[in-house]
């Protein structure tokens, strides 16, 4: 009887740990989805400030523009698509697609990041500016599919 007592606790004491594994990480994906769609956000409006502090490192961008399409974010009207790799390398790492109507220019565009959890302060921030620019998702991800965070709303520009 004792050792089936035993049994039953470790048993139980193993599927809450796991359950509370699983709830960390789903409140990660939330807050890492979350920051990848407000960096796109400011991504679009090119927001100086609000890029850089969704940013690991501080960037100097533009430095005559605080704000080159400041409301263009507001005018997505959900024309925007938003896709998650989970390479499964750890509970702090996330690569993003998004591709989205841009407002300010009239046109479609892409921009691809790379989400990690800051040591400093806990919050999801885009690993460098123009990380797509200079490193290859498909190459990262092969053949891994996509979750979709976002499917786009309405016309298709």
């Amino acid at each position: 009887m004792a050792g089936g007592l035993i049994v039953t606790t470790l048993t139980a004491c193993q599927s809450t740990k796991s359950e509370v594994i699983d709830n960390q990480k789903s409140i990660n994906i939330k807050a890492a989805d979350k920051a990848a769609l407000e960096y796109m956000k400011a991504y679009i409006e090119l927001d100086n400030k609000k890029m850089n502090e969704l940013h690991i490192n501080e960037y100097e961008f533009l430095k005559e523009y605080n704000v080159t399409y400041p409301g263009a974010s507001d005018k997505l009207n959900g024309r925007y698509e938003l896709f998650r790799y989970d390479l499964e390398e750890g509970s702090n790492e996330f690569y993003y697609k998004a591709r989205y109507y841009h407002p300010g220019t009239g046109g479609k565009s892409s921009v691809e990041l790379k989400m990690i959890k800051d040591k400093k302060d806990g919050k999801w921030k885009n690993y460098g500016w123009a990380w797509g620019d200079t490193h290859n998702l498909e190459s990262i991800v092969g053949d891994k599919k996509p979750i979709q965070v976002h499917k786009w709303e309405g016309e298709r520009e």
